[in-house]
């Protein structure tokens, strides 16, 4: 489920920045939408799906999302859920707000990222280790390979700056894992 809501932060993050629009748009309207695409962790296995949606349907509103959570259902015992339906196909919001085009990259070019970055936050998939989940505090997240670490998944974040401190090169990130990850919900990741 991160991906939907690091693709949301970052298209908010963008309408204020390019539109000065204040547009919290809806994660669970992308989940509902894409539901069919997902694995069983909820997991987008390719980012083209995200790309045609927000082009053909768009992203609403959290105010005007009126989804059914998909996994309600299966929290409440029942063996079968029946596939939600977007909120749109019962009524029209008030603004539905499309992309242009939609950049995915899957080899990271270090400066294309930076040029991007610098333009506003973007939504960025990582290697996911336990480290990463664990991560509490300022401190910083080594995501750099090492044989002796066994990657859990990917997961995707919101990364909305970048730095270097003692000759260490990072990327300042928001994960969507809520304010008891890293510092409030943002950490440091080596680059």
């Amino acid at each position: 489920i991160c991906w939907a809501i690091a693709s949301t932060r970052s298209l908010s993050a963008r309408l204020r920045i390019l539109k000065k629009i204040e547009a919290p748009l809806s994660a669970l309207h992308l989940l509902v939408g894409l539901i069919d695409k997902v694995n069983s962790k909820g997991a987008l296995v390719d980012f083209q799906h995200l790309q045609t949606f927000l082009k053909k349907d768009g992203a609403i509103l959290e105010e005007d999302c009126m989804c059914v959570e998909p996994l309600l259902n299966t929290k409440k015992g029942k063996t079968k859920s029946k596939v939600p339906t977007l909120c749109t196909n019962k009524r029209q919001p008030k603004r539905t707000f499309k992309v242009k085009d939609l950049i995915i990259s899957e080899k990271v070019d270090e400066k294309k990222l930076i040029s991007l970055v610098t333009e506003g936050p973007v939504a960025v998939s990582l290697d996911f280790y336990k480290e990463f989940e664990d991560l509490v505090g300022v401190g910083w997240n080594l995501l750099r390979s090492q044989k002796s670490r066994k990657q859990v998944e990917k997961n995707m974040v919101v990364c909305h700056g970048y730095g270097t401190v003692n000759g260490i090169h990072y990327w300042d990130i928001q994960n969507s894992a809520g304010t008891r990850w890293g510092n409030g919900g943002f950490g440091k990741v080596i680059r």
